[in-house]
C-alpha cells in the first residue's frame, strides 16, 4: 500500500475534474437584467464622447493603493 501526499491527491482530483465532460451551452440573460444593462448604457457619462479621464486616475489610484499594500499576520 503505498501513502499518497495531499498534494498528489489533489493533482489526482483535478485531472479527474479535467477529464469530466462538461455541458456549455448559450448563457439566458433575464429580461430584468437586460434592462439594468439598457439603463446603464444610456447614462450621460457612458456615452461617445463623455469626458472618462476619471477612469485613469481611478485606475492609477488604485494601482498605486494596492502597490503600497503590506501583508499583515
Amino acid at each position: 500500500m503505498s501513502f499518497v501526499t495531499p498534494e498528489e491527491e489533489a493533482i489526482r482530483l483535478i485531472e479527474e475534474i479535467q477529464r469530466a465532460p462538461r455541458e456549455i451551452g448559450p448563457v439566458t440573460l433575464s429580461a430584468a437584467y437586460l434592462r439594468a444593462i439598457e439603463q446603464v448604457e444610456a447614462h450621460p457619462d457612458n456615452q461617445s464622447g463623455a469626458d472618462k479621464s476619471w477612469v485613469t486616475r481611478v485606475r492609477d489610484a488604485s494601482r498605486d493603493f494596492h502597490a503600497r499594500a503590506v501583508r499583515i499576520r
